[in-house]
Protein backbone atom coordinates (compact mmCIF):
# COMPACT_ATOMS: atom_id res chain seq x y z
CA UNK A 1 0.00 0.00 0.00
CA UNK A 2 1.05 3.57 -0.68
CA UNK A 3 1.32 6.49 1.69
CA UNK A 4 -1.06 9.23 0.49
CA UNK A 5 1.81 11.60 -0.43
CA UNK A 6 3.52 8.91 -2.52
CA UNK A 7 0.35 8.02 -4.39
CA UNK A 8 -0.46 11.66 -5.13
CA UNK A 9 3.08 12.36 -6.31
CA UNK A 10 3.07 9.32 -8.62
CA UNK A 11 -0.32 10.09 -10.17
CA UNK A 12 -0.03 13.84 -10.77
CA UNK A 13 -0.01 14.50 -14.51
CA UNK A 14 -1.67 11.24 -15.58
CA UNK A 15 -3.96 12.18 -18.48
CA UNK A 16 -7.74 12.13 -18.34
CA UNK A 17 -9.27 9.12 -20.10
CA UNK A 18 -12.91 8.07 -19.65
CA UNK A 19 -13.08 4.73 -17.80
CA UNK A 20 -9.31 4.83 -17.23
CA UNK A 21 -7.96 2.85 -14.30
CA UNK A 22 -4.18 2.93 -14.86
CA UNK A 23 -1.31 5.34 -15.48
CA UNK A 24 -2.14 5.40 -19.19
CA UNK A 25 -5.17 7.49 -18.23
CA UNK A 26 -7.79 7.84 -15.55
CA UNK A 27 -11.12 9.58 -15.02
CA UNK A 28 -12.18 11.34 -11.82
CA UNK A 29 -14.04 8.34 -10.38
CA UNK A 30 -11.24 5.97 -11.39
CA UNK A 31 -8.69 8.09 -9.54
CA UNK A 32 -10.78 8.00 -6.37
CA UNK A 33 -11.33 4.24 -6.81
CA UNK A 34 -7.57 3.64 -7.17
CA UNK A 35 -6.72 5.90 -4.22
CA UNK A 36 -9.11 4.07 -1.92
CA UNK A 37 -7.83 0.68 -3.09
CA UNK A 38 -4.08 1.43 -3.08
CA UNK A 39 -3.80 3.88 -0.17
CA UNK A 40 -6.59 2.89 2.21
CA UNK A 41 -7.14 -0.78 1.30
CA UNK A 42 -10.85 -0.15 0.67
CA UNK A 43 -12.76 -1.34 -2.37
CA UNK A 44 -15.29 1.04 -3.83
CA UNK A 45 -17.71 -0.37 -6.37
CA UNK A 46 -16.30 0.17 -9.82
CA UNK A 47 -18.28 1.03 -12.89
CA UNK A 48 -17.50 1.59 -16.50
CA UNK A 49 -19.53 3.79 -18.74
CA UNK A 50 -19.82 2.29 -22.21
CA UNK A 51 -21.79 5.37 -23.13
CA UNK A 52 -19.52 8.16 -21.94
CA UNK A 53 -22.18 10.77 -22.50
CA UNK A 54 -21.79 13.52 -19.93
CA UNK A 55 -25.45 13.40 -18.89
CA UNK A 56 -25.40 9.65 -18.19
CA UNK A 57 -22.19 9.90 -16.19
CA UNK A 58 -23.54 12.79 -14.10
CA UNK A 59 -26.81 11.01 -13.35
CA UNK A 60 -25.00 7.83 -12.34
CA UNK A 61 -22.47 9.68 -10.18
CA UNK A 62 -25.24 11.67 -8.50
CA UNK A 63 -27.06 8.45 -7.57
CA UNK A 64 -23.84 6.87 -6.26
CA UNK A 65 -23.15 9.93 -4.10
CA UNK A 66 -26.67 9.89 -2.63
CA UNK A 67 -26.62 6.12 -1.98
CA UNK A 68 -23.03 5.50 -0.92
CA UNK A 69 -21.71 8.60 0.84
CA UNK A 70 -22.00 9.58 4.50
CA UNK A 71 -21.97 13.37 4.21
CA UNK A 72 -19.75 15.25 6.68
CA UNK A 73 -19.74 19.00 7.34
CA UNK A 74 -16.00 19.69 7.09
CA UNK A 75 -13.24 18.19 4.95
CA UNK A 76 -10.91 15.64 6.48
CA UNK A 77 -7.97 13.71 5.10
CA UNK A 78 -8.97 10.89 2.74
CA UNK A 79 -12.58 11.97 2.47
CA UNK A 80 -14.30 12.29 -0.87
CA UNK A 81 -15.22 15.71 -2.19
CA UNK A 82 -17.97 16.12 -4.76
CA UNK A 83 -18.66 19.06 -7.04
CA UNK A 84 -22.29 19.57 -8.00
CA UNK A 85 -23.50 21.59 -10.95
CA UNK A 86 -27.20 22.35 -11.36
CA UNK A 87 -27.89 20.20 -8.26
CA UNK A 88 -26.30 17.11 -9.86
CA UNK A 89 -22.94 15.58 -8.84
CA UNK A 90 -20.60 15.78 -11.79
CA UNK A 91 -17.05 15.58 -10.41
CA UNK A 92 -15.32 13.76 -7.58
CA UNK A 93 -11.91 13.73 -5.93
CA UNK A 94 -10.08 13.04 -2.67
CA UNK A 95 -9.17 15.54 0.05
CA UNK A 96 -5.72 15.27 1.57
CA UNK A 97 -3.64 17.78 3.59
CA UNK A 98 -5.82 20.73 2.63
CA UNK A 99 -5.81 19.91 -1.06
CA UNK A 100 -8.17 18.38 -3.59
CA UNK A 101 -6.68 15.51 -5.63
CA UNK A 102 -8.67 14.97 -8.81
CA UNK A 103 -8.55 14.41 -12.54
CA UNK A 104 -9.67 17.32 -14.67
CA UNK A 105 -11.72 16.31 -17.68
CA UNK A 106 -9.72 16.44 -20.91
CA UNK A 107 -6.62 17.53 -18.97
CA UNK A 108 -4.83 15.48 -16.28
CA UNK A 109 -4.62 14.57 -12.63
CA UNK A 110 -3.88 17.54 -10.35
CA UNK A 111 -3.58 18.44 -6.69
CA UNK A 112 -5.01 21.87 -5.90
CA UNK A 113 -5.74 23.79 -2.69
CA UNK A 114 -9.35 23.34 -1.60
CA UNK A 115 -9.67 27.12 -1.44
CA UNK A 116 -8.91 27.38 -5.17
CA UNK A 117 -11.36 24.60 -6.04
CA UNK A 118 -14.18 26.17 -4.01
CA UNK A 119 -13.40 29.53 -5.61
CA UNK A 120 -13.71 27.97 -9.08
CA UNK A 121 -16.62 25.58 -8.51
CA UNK A 122 -18.43 26.67 -5.36
CA UNK A 123 -19.11 24.68 -2.21
CA UNK A 124 -17.90 21.09 -2.18
CA UNK A 125 -19.81 18.22 -0.58
CA UNK A 126 -17.60 16.12 1.67
CA UNK A 127 -18.20 12.58 2.72
CA UNK A 128 -16.95 9.16 3.69
CA UNK A 129 -17.87 6.28 1.42
CA UNK A 130 -19.99 3.54 2.93
CA UNK A 131 -17.60 0.63 2.25
CA UNK A 132 -16.15 -2.55 3.66
CA UNK A 133 -12.44 -3.30 4.10
CA UNK A 134 -11.05 -5.24 1.11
Amino acid sequence: MYKPEEFIREWIGVPHVYNGRDKGGVDCYGLVWLYYRDVLGLMMPDWYCADSSRLWVMRFMDKEVRDRLEVISEPEDNCIAVIKRNAVANHIGVVYAGGFFHCLENVATVYQPISLVTHLYGKLIYGRPLLEVA
